[in-house]
């Protein structure tokens, strides 16, 4: 497979290929560790910390508060809020107000991220939640209400539809999370999912461009026509191993650049949190999947290595098509381009129908914040499958086509 691969690019242009793409992962993890920003609230403003600075100052406040976020450890929370302002009592209404500002900042200083995790458990979606802390002296409800905020946040505010029953499903996998919550530092992993973002999309333009050549080198040094004599079996053979050759060196270089973003992060930045709940990452508070921090991100590169090979054989089989890199390359760009494009369509955003088909598109493998934070839910019958598991479905079946196809298409096209 690697000879049939070398056919198409030399070894000097195969390594290239690698170290760019260990480059622009050194590059990607250096700006966004950098970029990281650590805000400490304080009674005259907040104050900035950028960096790795900022990085062990915000987990060096993770690590002196417990890590659990039982119902216990809330309630004290909130009682360490109200010890500090009594919002209760007579006054003016300005220094009331400044009492209940100043409580805040010091619980945003006690308890780093705690105030988002009530608020998202708390206030509807459409709502705003800067009074929650004065108004709230329990936090008993707290893992009970959060499926009454899935209801309410499924009701379509952000453009979404959802049907009756995506909504039961969507409840349903909720409460198969296991609670209590587990919530430690995690801004290394935050850095990583946004480098592993960018990073899937840069390695998706390297799939598109040495798809683009998996059968049409013959046809363009007039190989095809010394290699016809040789029969069915042995066309087919080669097909084969040509694919292979691409999808082994595209494999090679998706996790060895991830094992090089790890390393430059975890080095920099520590390694906690791994065992933490999904949803307790940015955004993810109402993520369906019941899974740790380390299993998630372990989930994410497999759909995004299958979003990978599932462009990679679709590539080559229009290139087995075409005989043409460039016309080939073209088509694959615009298999991508047309279902991403779908999505801003008018029409779009008021079907639930469209919603979900526009999702269904390998270009979603490449975006863990879309699946991951997606309320989406599919059923097969009695399977059920969140937004991930359906794209990972269809990139696998759009793979197993495509791989089956082209050794046909190029055998016929020979002829």
């Amino acid at each position: 497979m690697i000879r049939e691969f070398q056919k198409i690019y030399s070894r000097r242009a195969s390594i290239g290929l690698l170290l760019a793409a260990v480059f622009c992962s050194v590059l990607l993890s250096a700006f966004f560790i950098h970029d990281y920003t650590y805000e400490v609230a304080g009674d005259d403003g907040a104050v900035y910390i950028q960096g790795r600075e900022g990085v062990w100052m915000e987990r060096k406040a993770m690590e002196e508060i417990s890590a659990e976020l039982s119902v216990e450890n809330l309630n004290a929370s909130l009682q360490y809020y109200h010890s500090l302002a009594d919002t209760t009592g007579s006054g003016a209404g300005g220094k009331m107000e400044t009492e209940a500002d100043r409580a805040q900042h010091a619980y945003d200083r006690k308890y780093p991220g705690w105030r988002i995790l009530l608020e998202y458990a708390y206030v509807p979606e459409h709502e705003s939640g800067e009074a929650l802390l004065q108004k709230l002296y329990s936090a008993d409800d707290f893992y009970k209400n959060i499926p009454k905020q899935l209801y309410e946040k499924m009701r379509g505010y952000d453009g979404f539809q959802y049907s009756k029953a995506e909504k039961g499903r969507a409840s349903r996998m909720l409460a198969k999370v296991q609670q209590p919550y587990r919530f430690e530092f995690l801004g290394q992993w935050a850095i990583l999912l946004k480098v592993s973002y960018l990073f899937f999309y840069v390695l998706l333009l390297y799939a598109v461009v040495l798809s683009g050549q998996v059968f049409s080198c013959e046809n363009e040094c007039g190989m095809d026509l010394i290699l016809l004599p040789c029969g069915k079996k042995t066309m087919y053979r080669m097909a084969y191993r040509k694919m292979g050759g691409v999808f082994l060196y595209l494999t090679m270089v998706l996790f060895a650049c991830v094992a090089v973003q790890m390393l430059l992060i975890f080095a920099c930045c520590g390694i906690s949190g791994a065992d933490s709940s999904v949803q307790m990452m940015w955004q993810f508070f109402f993520c369906l999947y019941p899974m740790k921090v380390w299993q998630f991100f372990l989930y994410s590169y497999i759909v995004a290595w299958a979003g990978i090979l599932c462009v990679t054989a679709v590539g080559a089989f229009l290139n087995a098509c075409t005989k043409n890199k460039f016309f080939s390359m073209i088509l694959t760009v615009l298999f991508l381009a047309v279902s991403s494009a779908a999505d801003s369509l008018p029409g779009t955003r008021g079907s639930a129908v469209l919603q979900r088909l526009v999702l269904l598109q390998p270009v979603t493998a490449f975006n863990p914040l879309s699946y991951g934070r997606s309320l989406r839910t599919f059923a097969i019958g009695r399977v059920v499958l969140r937004s991930g598991d359906a794209v990972l479905l269809v990139c696998i079946v759009l793979f197993a086509a495509a791989v089956l196809l082209a050794p046909r298409v190029y055998w016929k096209r020979a002829r």
